[in-house]
């Protein structure tokens, strides 16, 4: 009824169009050709055109104008271009008599306001006039989309279902629709599963009805276009899991063809998903079994071995475990009465190593290590002699993945209680070593001598540890001698020792070169040139200051190797003995300290005193004469001298001079700079200007402090150094490097000092009444007020011929580990 309808709607445009307007011209007028033709199309219910004349005007019947869509209203007599797409090439080949047919050719329309996708099998036929010849085209037209979206949308299902056939996850499930297009059809598309937590919120509702619904989501692109979204069914019924959402053609209409393809689309994936989530149910029903089994062969481990901590008590219960749980197995203790194992003793003792407690488990099956059987190894360790028990099955069958996780199991079970063992171990090993460091502190606390604390060392080590013999060898210039032995009865070592070991003996050399414990055990002892009885010796380097590098060792003779706890009480005693020296050093440093404080402090009580006596005379005797005119009753005349009191005036300037210099340095800012030694003794000596000196300058420190200070203090002692009253023609300067402190010794070849010069060159108080000659304005008392404000000192010793004079300043290691790079190289005759 519809087609009718629009078959007479069609026929009225027909015959109302006023033909004269068109290129055709009035319909009477018409060669018979094409009213005849004409006649044929409008009758037919196939959509039909006529291509006529060469200008390829356009008629058509009712069925082809719906083609057409809004185009229609002006085709009729127009030439073809105007409204429908015509190959050139196609109407030349019929015009010269060929008849062509092209099936399912697409053809995009817009006949139902959109852009649509649209297939037709086209016929085109000439149309002949009464001669026979050409004078026109006539087109039939065969919708044929249907056919053509339903083969290609049954492709698109087979395609789908072989991709869905590949997956075996959920996961993998929801990344493969992630991926793209799916075709045609559907465009894009996109999976959500409930229990994701990205799962769209505004879906959820959307899902209560359990239809498919069309809603605008976004594409891949970001655009929200069209699509259906069809929520999927579980494996429990009512339960929706999740909801696929597929991207619609917008070229090709919704109907029920369009539907039903994408229904059954999404059919596919829900059947691929029940399917991965059964299988994933099952997998994890197994794992569950399969974790339960593990579970219950741990708690029968843990309940067996309890509190037991021996490697042996512990391998046992494990054999007694794996025998219950197997009892057709043969259980061995250490490894497979194999060829390859004969000689691989089985692990008896728990080692302290890092690698002690990992618990490998090794399952073989038939013909891999025995040949009619499965075994199963269970191996403390990496070392080749680690394995603790071998389980052997006869027959042909494998192992089972609950067999797996049942020795695997055992494996973490006996891991454990090893980890337990070790630490109980280490805590017992921590607790003797610190035992014995504070055995030894105690000891050593009212003593810095070297060889008492050596000593005291030797004893707690024979007390603690059941070893032999210790020793403490100090390193002289040609041999290492023992200052203590205790517990050596081996009469030729007891010779070799009163001698002296070479400086050549390994062992001594190792363990000071490597500045830290050294044990030595099996073929690194009895392998020695120098005969012992020993077969276990410890080693430990000590750097005393201001004394001989020094070993403390002990031998065993024994035992072959060291235990932990051997080991960790000898560390704690080195390591005490080690820090008994270091409190030793830095308390003689401190009394060296407080020393050269108490002298500065003397010295200060002196320039008090000497002010006093030296302000004395003059005040009375200018009192006195201000008050009485002259000299005053019971002072005689030699009192009141003039030039007496101007000595004295004078004595009394000089005093003022230096309280004012040591006032001056007391209350200078200090800086705190690297200073080059070597460059300060430079600078100093050009400015000396001393001729027909000769200078042999050694390598000179860098230290840190203020230069301005240190360079006046060095031009004021070459200033006495050079006098010309001393006759000096040679002067050496050089350093000595002690462990706080740097020293630099200045000698010459002058007047010589006695004791009584020497004790005070530097002091604030002398000005008189000594061979020194003494600077313009003051003694060389500022001198060693600079070194002490920068924590140093300065003093001279006594010489019958020639002078030495030394400035300390102290040690600051982040300088000392540059010094390296700055230190001038070899001495230099200037």
């Amino acid at each position: 009824m519809t087609h009718d309808r629009a078959r007479s709607t069609f026929l009225l445009d027909w015959n109302g169009l006023d033909w004269s307007r068109t290129t055709l011209g009035a319909r009477p007028d018409w060669p018979a050709t094409l009213q005849s033709t004409a006649d044929l199309a409008l009758g037919c219910t196939f959509p039909m055109a006529i291509l006529w004349g060469e200008a390829h005007l356009l008629l058509y019947n009712g069925a082809f104008s719906a083609l057409l869509g809004a185009r229609h209203a002006g085709g009729l007599g127009e030439p073809v271009a105007v409204t429908w797409p015509v190959d050139e090439a196609v109407t030349r080949r019929v015009w010269q008599g060929e008849s062509l047919t092209f099936d399912n050719h697409p053809c995009p329309l817009t006949r139902r306001g959109y852009p649509e996708e649209a297939y037709f099998t086209l016929s085109y036929s000439p149309v002949r006039d009464a001669r026979g010849d050409a004078c026109g085209v006539l087109v039939t037209a065969l919708e044929t989309t249907a056919q053509v979206l339903a083969v290609r949308r049954a492709q698109t299902l087979r395609h789908h279902a072989e991709a869905l056939g590949e997956v075996q996850t959920a996961a993998a499930l929801v990344s493969l629709t992630g991926t793209g297009s799916a075709g045609a059809d559907v465009p894009w598309l996109r999976l959500h599963l409930t229990p994701d937590a990205e799962f769209p919120e505004e879906m959820r509702d959307a899902l209560n009805g359990a239809q498919p619904v069309t809603w605008p989501c976004e594409d891949p692109t970001g655009q929200r276009r069209p699509a259906l979204l069809v929520p999927l069914d579980g494996l429990v019924r009512g339960e929706t899991p999740g909801a696929v959402v597929l991207g619609l053609n917008e070229r090709v209409p919704l109907d029920d063809a369009y539907r039903s393809f994408l229904l059954h689309f999404a059919q596919q994936l829900q059947a691929t998903l029940v399917r991965v989530q059964s299988n994933e149910h099952l997998a994890l029903h197994q794992s569950l079994e399969l974790e339960r089994g593990a579970l219950q062969a741990f708690m029968e481990f843990m309940e067996a071995v309890g509190e037991a901590a021996d490697l042996d008590t512990l391998t046992r219960h494990v054999a007694g475990v794996v025998q219950a749980r197997y009892p057709q197995a043969t259980v061995q203790v250490g490894p497979a009465a194999h060829p390859g194992h004969a000689d691989q003793p089985g692990r008896t003792a728990l080692s302290g190593g890092e690698d002690a407690a990992d618990v490998s488990v090794r399952l073989s099956e038939p013909g891999e290590l025995l040949k009619e059987a499965r075994a199963a190894q269970l191996a403390c360790g990496t070392h080749p002699d680690g394995v603790l028990l071998t389980v052997t099955l006869p027959g042909a069958g494998s192992w089972t993945d609950r067999d797996r996780t049942v020795f695997q199991a055992i494996g973490r079970g006996l891991h454990l209680a090893l980890s337990r063992a070790q630490t109980v171990q280490r805590l017992t090993q921590d607790r003797e070593a610190l035992s014995a460091f504070m055995q030894f502190t105690e000891l050593a606390a009212d003593s810095s001598d070297v060889r008492t604390l050596a000593a005291r060392a030797a004893g707690v080590l024979r007390a603690t540890l059941p070893v032999s013999s210790a020793a403490y060898l100090e390193q002289t210039s040609s041999a290492w001698i023992a200052r203590v032995v205790s517990g050596v009865t081996d009469a030729p070592l007891v010779n070799l020792i009163a001698q002296g070991l070479p400086l050549s003996e390994p062992t001594l050399g190792l363990a000071v070169a490597r500045r830290e414990a050294t044990f030595l055990e099996g073929e690194a002892v009895t392998g020695q040139a120098l005969p012992h009885p020993y077969r276990a010796v410890a080693l430990y380097p000590l750097f005393p200051p201001d004394a001989p590098v020094g070993v403390l060792g002990m031998g065993s003779v024994d035992r072959a190797h060291w235990s932990d706890r051997d080991r960790a009480v000898f560390q704690a005693v080195g390591k005490s003995f080690r820090l008994a020296l270091t409190r030793a050093a830095y308390l003689e440093q401190i009394g060296v300290q407080r020393e050269r404080l108490a002298d500065l402090n003397a010295e200060l009580g002196q320039v008090i005193a000497q002010a006093a006596r030296t302000l004395e005379g003059p005040a009375r005797f200018l009192g006195h004469w201000l008050t009485n005119g002259g000299g005053g009753e019971g002072m005689s005349a030699e009192t009141f001298d003039p030039l007496t009191v101007q000595d004295e005036v004078s004595r009394l300037t000089g005093a003022a001079r230096d309280l004012k210099r040591l006032a001056a340095l007391d209350t200078h800012d200090l800086q705190h700079e690297l200073i080059s030694l070597r460059d300060v003794f430079s600078a100093a000596q050009e400015r000396s200007a001393a001729a027909g000196v000769t200078w042999q300058v050694g390598p000179l420190p860098i230290v840190r402090g203020d230069a301005a200070l240190l360079t006046q203090a060095v031009e004021v002692l070459l200033g006495f150094t050079l006098s010309p009253t001393r006759g000096v023609q040679f002067v050496r300067v050089h350093s000595l490097d002690l462990d706080h402190e740097v020293r630099i010794v200045i000698e010459d070849d002058g007047l010589g000092l006695s004791s009584e010069e020497a004790s005070t060159l530097f002091d604030l108080t002398v000005r008189s009444a000594q061979r020194v000659p003494l600077m313009d304005g003051g003694s060389l008392g500022p001198v060693r007020r600079v070194l002490a404000r920068q924590g140093g000192w300065a003093w001279a010793e006594a010489r019958l011929s020639g002078a030495t004079v030394v400035l300390a300043l102290p040690k600051q290691e982040d300088v000392h580990a540059m010094e390296a790079l700055f230190m001038d190289g070899g001495n230099e005759l200037l």
